[in-house]
């Protein structure tokens, strides 16, 4: 049995485990591309550092045959 939190359209409240669950579906689809993203844009930061610390190794050997 589920029943309504007062002032929160979203979310019910299982009467037998006590536990407050979100109904939300479009705002949790809209969580999950946000993380998404994020993860996305972490990766590529990533990616992008790793490839700084070539050049910067690259640049030293340079440096040294110099």
């Amino acid at each position: 049995m589920h029943k309504k939190v007062k002032g929160h359209d979203h979310l019910i409240k299982d009467e037998f485990s006590k536990a407050v669950i979100n109904t939300d579906t479009e705002g949790y689809a809209l969580y999950k591309k946000r993380r998404t993203l994020m993860q996305v844009k972490n990766n590529e930061i990533q990616e992008l550092k790793s490839e700084v610390s070539e050049l910067k190794i690259m640049m030293t050997k340079v440096l040294e045959k110099m």
